[in-house]
């Protein structure tokens, strides 16, 4: 474990189950993580490393109407704030988790589905630039603060076997805000598309933007590049979902 900057880092993708931090430790549940916080910084806020999982609800321990703490999915980490009510410490927070805690950094590769799809979600996203960052709250689960359009994303995956898919992104958009040209690359192919307006940037819909054709089978990337940005931000991108015809 190595810390930087009053940030976290840890030289593993799995979350060891019992890390030492600045304020606490770490501890490793099989559907949470606990903060156990000694003491809360002046603050008010503890972080933590961000994780490649969606999670559910943050609160503390002891609390039994769980009412949902402060939380900010930072670019470098994760923040938990201390509620208003709550002392010094120490305190036990409890952030929910789905699936096996994983830190965020080392890519994931997509493995094909057993129905031939492959399905790039919100938290295996490589997110290069400035302000690109996964945001992992239930509401979200999605690629967001595409505020920057030199920001880009990427996703790696292998395809089982050759074929012609369907490319489908699950996005959201705010009110007024979309027209964003962006490009979806793989396999020396390219897709162009407008960003679609949805209501909200939390609206999602699947919107089907073409095809790619993977002529032999193995290791992929797709990436994700806005060309234009007329509005405060591009898009939500919650999922990416290459598809094969049916039969």
């Amino acid at each position: 474990m190595l810390k930087a900057a009053g940030v976290l880092l840890i030289a593993s993708a799995i979350l060891p189950q019992d890390v030492k931090t600045p304020w606490g430790r770490l501890e490793v549940k099989a559907d949470a993580v606990h903060l156990y916080v000694e003491a809360w910084p002046a603050d008010g806020k503890v972080a933590m490393p961000r994780l490649n999982n969606p999670i559910g609800t943050v609160y503390l321990v002891n609390d039994p109407a769980k009412t949902p703490l402060g939380f900010q999915p930072n670019v470098a980490d994760w923040t938990v704030s201390r509620p208003k009510a709550a002392g010094a410490g120490p305190d036990v927070v409890v952030v929910e988790v789905k699936g096996k805690p994983r830190i965020a950094g080392e890519p994931v590769v997509a493995e094909t589905g057993e129905d031939g799809s492959i399905t790039l979600a919100a938290h295996h996203a490589v997110c290069h630039g400035r302000l690109l960052r996964y945001e992992p709250q239930p509401h979200k689960n999605t690629v967001g603060y595409w505020a920057d359009e030199s920001d880009w994303v990427e996703w790696r995956f292998n395809a089982a076997k050759p074929g012609t898919f369907k490319v489908l992104l699950l996005q959201g958009c705010g009110k007024g805000q979309g027209g964003s040209a962006v490009r979806i690359a793989a396999a020396g192919q390219t897709l162009d598309y407008a960003v679609e307006d949805t209501g909200h940037f939390q609206n999602f819909v699947d919107r089907e933007i073409g095809t790619l054709r993977f002529d032999k089978p193995g290791r992929h990337t797709l990436t994700v590049k806005p060309k234009t940005k007329p509005g405060v931000a591009v898009m939500d991108l919650r999922q990416v979902t290459l598809k094969l015809p049916a039969r």
